[in-house]
């Protein structure tokens, strides 16, 4: 689980072979993930399970035919749905789409997607409060880290804040029948393997 670590000055205790070892202190953050076939015939239940009842749907303009599966299973429980999920999380988008958490009077986030999804759902997180649900379809990690990147006029900021940490993250692989296929395999071709795969080192560093 991401969590955060501080170090402390004192007491230094010394290693067998007369190292010195810094004191510190972890501080774990609670993220409940499911992992398995069919875990998005779940989402339903695991958003009902944070307390929602009006959820916003978040997407990117290559994630329609899964947030839409999604909002299948959702059914009466979608308050609104925003696909227009921005690389690098740009305020202004986060901004169009805090106007519609307002207009719905959403209570939670679902996002469906990349990391540039998840990024949105984080953002507005940090502005509302609202529990999130993340499903994500390539090797970001952002779901699992309390990083948030966001830009606006050109310059990006970071942060980190346990508030923009997802409550709850769905692994998944979807069976359509027939043939059964994995998630993994419709939303994430060989070429974004690569692409996706360095993020999670830096946010690595930067958590």
């Amino acid at each position: 689980m991401p969590g955060s670590a501080l170090f402390v000055q004192a007491p230094r205790w010394r290693l067998p072979d007369n190292r010195l070892m810094r004191t510190f202190v972890y501080s774990s953050r609670q993220q409940r993930i499911v992992f398995g076939a069919g875990t998005v015939d779940r989402v339903r239940a695991e958003v009902e399970l944070l307390g929602g009842t009006r959820a916003l749907l978040l997407a990117g303009p290559r994630g329609g035919e899964l947030a839409s599966r999604v909002a299948d299973v959702l059914g009466p429980l979608v308050a609104g749905r925003f696909d227009g999920a921005a690389v690098h999380t740009p305020v202004d988008v986060t901004e169009r789409a805090l106007a519609l958490v307002r207009e719905s009077g959403a209570d939670c986030l679902v996002a469906v997607g990349g990391g540039s999804t998840t990024g949105l759902a984080k953002a507005l997180a940090l502005r509302t409060d609202l529990p999130q649900l993340v499903l994500p379809t390539t090797y970001a990690g952002s779901e699992v880290t309390p990083v948030l990147g966001e830009t606006a006029d050109g310059r990006k900021v970071t942060r980190s804040s346990p508030a923009v940490l997802p409550e709850t993250v769905l692994l998944m692989t979807i069976s359509f029948a027939p043939p059964l296929r994995t998630a993994w395999r419709i939303c994430l071709p060989v070429s974004g393997c690569s692409s996706s795969g360095s993020p999670p080192i830096n946010r690595m560093v930067l958590a």
